[in-house]
């Protein structure tokens, strides 16, 4: 009985110390990054809009196959953004007029953290 309690004392005594060392590697780790000058890429991103003429045979699923590689989100999520961009209740669009489709600009940027 007094060997499975040393044991046990043991093995939260391993479990502790695997846990400060972890912590100093990872303090060491993220003072190492910070004082080097490593490079990190940002990504900013912008939501923006593009003016469409709808042609004839157009549906609102069709236009935003075209440029649902421009969307950051689901295809379902685009449609219903493109719906309250132009102010839709329904997916019937008409030849001739323009309707509204949102897209993400992506402007990335290189910051170098020096110390």
């Amino acid at each position: 009985m007094k060997d499975i309690f040393i044991q046990k004392r043991m093995l939260c005594i391993k479990i502790l110390i695997v846990i400060l060392l972890s912590s100093v590697f990872a303090v060491f780790c993220f003072h190492i990054s910070k004082s080097s000058g490593v490079s990190t890429l940002q990504i900013d991103k912008k939501l923006s809009y593009i003016c469409v003429t709808i042609n004839k045979n157009d549906s609102l699923w069709s236009i935003a196959k075209k440029y649902e590689d421009r969307y950051d989100g689901s295809f379902d999520d685009f449609i219903t953004e493109i719906k309250r961009c132009n102010g839709l209740k329904s997916n019937t669009i008409y030849a001739g007029r323009q309707i509204v489709i949102p897209v993400v600009i992506y402007n990335e940027k290189i910051s170098t953290a020096v110390r």
